[in-house]
C-alpha cells in the first residue's frame, strides 16, 4: 500500500510513516525523511535562539501547576525550546522529593 506525503509530495510505501491515530488512515502525514528533516531544522541552534528570544519577558505556564508565571521565575535550561524549563521551582521541588520518596520506598520494601 501507498501513501502520498503532503510535504514533498512523493509517493511512499506505508512503512515509510510514522504512525498518528490523529489522522483517518492512521498515518502520519509527513514521510519519516520529511519529519527528520523538520525536526532537525526546527531544533537548529538558530531557531532555538530566535525562541527564546520571542519568549523573553513574557509568562510561562508551569506543567505542573499550570500556574501563569513570569518567565524569569522558572530555571534556565538550554536543552529547552524556551530556554526555561518548563515547571515552576515549586513544581519541580515536589516531583524531586516526590521521586525521592518512591526510591526510599523501594529499598525499604527490597530489604
Amino acid at each position: 500500500m501507498k501513501k502520498t506525503c503532503t510535504r514533498c509530495q512523493n509517493t511512499k510505501e506505508i512503512s515509510e510513516f510514522h504512525n498518528n491515530i490523529a489522522q483517518n488512515d492512521g498515518l502520519d502525514t509527513w514521510c519519516i525523511e520529511c519529519r527528520k528533516q523538520y525536526r532537525k531544522e526546527y531544533m537548529s541552534k538558530e531557531n532555538a535562539e530566535r525562541r527564546r528570544k520571542e519568549h523573553a519577558g513574557t509568562t510561562q505556564k508551569c506543567s505542573g501547576c499550570w500556574t501563569a508565571l513570569p518567565i524569569e521565575a522558572f530555571q534556565k535550561d538550554s536543552g529547552s525550546a524556551t530556554g526555561y524549563h518548563r515547571m515552576c521551582p515549586k513544581c519541580r521541588k515536589t516531583v524531586k522529593m516526590r521521586a525521592e520518596f518512591i526510591k526510599f520506598i523501594q529499598t525499604t520494601l527490597a530489604m
